[in-house]
């Protein structure tokens, strides 16, 4: 997720951090207007505050038992990570 660049000749630039440090959304085919509600409530979350973990588990929290973003929103990354 957090790679870095290579030159032409397929040597790596050093100093060019790219990538993720976290990437979270749906694991399986769903529904996008579901999965855009679930994630502009994490980031509302996360802007209010919470990590990124709590942000998705709160948001989970407020879904009706049995959704299909409970069981298919998967984080690549530090739950801990916060939005300064």
């Amino acid at each position: 997720m957090n790679g870095y660049r290579v030159d032409d000749q397929g040597n790596q630039v050093s100093g060019i951090p790219n990538g993720a440090v976290a990437v979270h959304g749906s694991g399986v085919l769903s529904s996008y207007a579901d999965n855009g509600r679930f994630a502009e409530s994490v980031l509302a979350r996360q802007v209010a505050g919470k990590t990124l973990g709590e942000a998705i588990e709160a948001t989970r929290a407020t879904l009706p038992l049995g959704s299909v973003e409970i069981f298919a929103w998967l984080l690549l990354g530090d739950p801990t990570l916060r939005v300064d």
